[in-house]
């Protein structure tokens, strides 16, 4: 069976701050059962947990959380919605100047590809 897991850390800085910080991240499982999911979803957010040190001697903990969300995925459909996360911007120029980059990269090595498959 295949589950998508919602996993979240919390990403501590020695950097004061008054603002926590949130990492969710969405994985792909494959497991036998729901509970095995969850277990094998656990175990990859524990190892994750770690403390780094940057250039700066500043200490960053990725701590795990726990995983908050799991989905059995039972079939393949096309444009099936996964993950949703709505933010509020200051800048919704820039915020789109951005979507539209990225999807631009995204899109260049794509219609390589299909150019390179429609000339064979």
């Amino acid at each position: 069976m295949n589950f998508i897991a919602k996993i979240v850390f919390k990403i501590n800085t020695s950097a004061d701050s008054t603002v926590a910080t949130f990492d969710e991240q969405l994985r792909w499982i494959d497991a036998e059962n729901r509970t095995e999911a969850m277990l094998l979803a656990q175990k990859i957010g524990k190892g994750e947990d770690e403390k780094i040190s940057t250039d700066k001697n500043d200490l960053i903990h990725w701590q795990f959380i726990d995983v908050s969300e799991l989905w059995e995925v039972s079939e393949s459909e096309n444009g099936r919605l996964l993950y949703s996360f709505s933010n509020a911007e200051n800048e919704p120029a820039d915020y789109i100047k951005f979507v539209k980059l990225r999807a631009q990269k995204l899109k260049t090595p794509a219609l390589h590809e299909q150019a390179r498959t429609n000339a064979q």
